[in-house]
């Protein structure tokens, strides 16, 4: 447990705040148990600590209290935790919280077993509340291993998957301090776009998206800015289901979309475009550059430098044959092992198989969708994962929206009543050729459940990389730029536009 602890503490400042607060919330909200009465104190008090100032405690300040209290034992096992020089954050310090969890059940599983054996052979009495019950035979065995069952049934980070939640007041009391404690950890993987994160603050585990748009009109563009910024600057790991593009493609936008990162700004690099990258010339039949053929050479040299580091994992699928949701949860949950994911994206419902087919496409697209909500709810044994599902909308919703501003009504899902009933959110992307000709995009929404709606409103698009932006960015003189360059910065950016907004209405 000394290797759990020493992540949420600060020790010389090896860890930024930013990290520790991360690390909090992961081992807080995980069914990791300390064994230890030391590691509980210590525990106890970073808890304290992180809900009273928003922060994680020094060493010094633990030691200092350990010391005013006498707590000699305890400054002992604090010097053991000091002296763990290997650090982890983000999907290694979840990795690390699994491992012990997968332990601590596995121990727990043996202790059921070798108790159930006790009362098959011998008979148990064992004091419940206020009586004593015993256990006999092998009906009296089954009892006890199916009343064990549901503590035993959780996510191997530690998720509840049935409680009585009129019990849960301690954990509920937790998740509150955790809320208060670090508030902006506490949001999903966020969009970037402002009007979309200033309401919904995120996806969230468990959640699911249904992003719908007319043929052509920005679904896949939407998803892969959406992965971008989780990947390039939130670090999150994304797991994408491609049923339209073959992987080599997705990597080319992906790529080519890094060239806006902010960390190129001012450095005199010139514009790349997704056309020149492919083709070796633009759409005038111009021949790429040296210049050019320099950037791209240093933005790959950027991603394989950073990778693991500043940036996240984006796992692309591109199947040849046809996918089920359940071999899709298959292929996520041995991905999960090795790779903690964040966030999944199917693109699209409409090209996945049904698991049983009804050949009637409206009952298998409602089925897929169904199965997906489940997918976002139970992924790894009820751990829970957020889900972008992108639809295809009727040609009739499109010609309504066109008559309403661009606006879209939820008719215009009607392919897939299943979508309306099982989204967490529905947003919806307009294009005409006004839009178009002025680089931009509308944005609305159809359903939003934790939230109220956001209001339609316009994004831009830089075409020639297929880079969505609104006020958290600015188009610069080269390149179409974030108004952050890493994860702190947009997060600040996000939580400062929502209090004035807050403010304001």
């Amino acid at each position: 447990m000394k290797k759990l602890l020493r992540q949420v503490i600060d020790v010389d400042g090896q860890i930024p705040q930013d990290d520790l607060l991360k690390n909090f919330i992961q081992f807080s909200q995980s069914e990791v148990a300390l064994a230890d009465e030391e590691d509980r104190e210590i525990w106890d008090y970073v808890k304290n600590y992180a809900v009273n100032y928003s922060a994680l405690p020094t060493a010094t300040s633990i030691r200092d209290y350990l010391e005013r209290h006498g707590e000699l034992s305890t400054i002992d096992r604090l010097e053991e935790i000091e002296a763990v020089r290997k650090t982890y954050k983000n999907s290694d310090y979840e990795n690390l919280i699994n491992q012990a969890v997968r332990e601590q059940k596995d121990q727990e599983m043996h202790v059921v077993l070798k108790t159930a054996a006790q009362i098959l052979f011998d008979g148990l009495t064992i004091k419940k509340r206020r009586e004593n019950v015993t256990y006999q035979g092998h009906r009296g065995a089954m009892n006890y291993i199916l009343e064990k069952a549901d503590s035993m049934l959780t996510a191997d980070g530690g998720v509840k998957t049935k409680s009585n939640i009129v019990l849960d007041t301690t954990e509920a009391r937790e998740e509150f301090d955790r809320v208060c404690a670090a508030s902006r950890q506490t949001w999903g993987v966020i969009t970037g776009l402002r009007d979309i994160d200033q309401v919904c603050r995120g996806i969230k585990a468990g959640e699911m998206w249904t992003h719908a748009a007319f043929t052509g009109e920005l679904k896949t563009t939407f998803a892969m800015n959406w992965v971008y910024r989780a990947v390039f600057l939130l670090q999150y790991n994304v797991y994408y289901l491609s049923l339209e593009m073959p992987v080599d493609q997705i990597r080319r936008i992906i790529y080519v979309m890094h060239s806006n990162h902010p960390k190129f700004q001012g450095q005199g690099w010139p514009t790349l475009t997704y056309r020149l990258i492919r083709d070796g010339e633009d759409q005038e039949g111009n021949p790429i550059t040296e210049e050019q053929k320099e950037f791209y050479h240093h933005i790959i040299n950027d991603i394989e430098e950073n990778r693991g580091k500043s940036y996240g994992n984006f796992i692309v699928r591109s199947p040849d044959e046809e996918v089920t949701v359940p071999r899709l949860r298959q292929d996520m949950e041995i991905t999960h092992k090795q790779t903690p994911l964040h966030m999944c994206v199917v693109d699209h419902f409409a090209l996945m198989k049904p698991e049983n087919s009804t050949r009637n496409y409206y009952t298998d697209l409602n089925s897929i969708v169904r199965d997906t909500k489940r997918l976002a709810l139970s992924f790894n044994n009820g751990e829970r994962i957020p889900v972008l599902g992108l639809l295809q909308i009727n040609r009739n919703g499109k010609l309504e929206a066109s008559k309403n501003e661009g606006v879209y009504k939820m008719q215009a899902l009607a392919d897939s009543n299943e979508a309306e009933r099982s989204s967490d959110v529905i947003t919806t992307t307009y294009l005409d050729n006004d839009l178009r000709a002025n680089n931009s995009a509308k944005f609305g929404c159809l359903k939003n459940r934790d939230n109220p709606h956001f209001l339609p409103f316009t994004a831009n698009i830089d075409w020639g990389t297929r880079y969505l932006y609104n006020d958290y960015v600015s188009a610069g003189s080269d390149h179409v730029m974030l108004g952050a360059n890493s994860r702190e910065d947009m997060e600040q950016i996000i939580e400062q536009d929502m209090a004035q907004h807050d403010g304001g209405s």
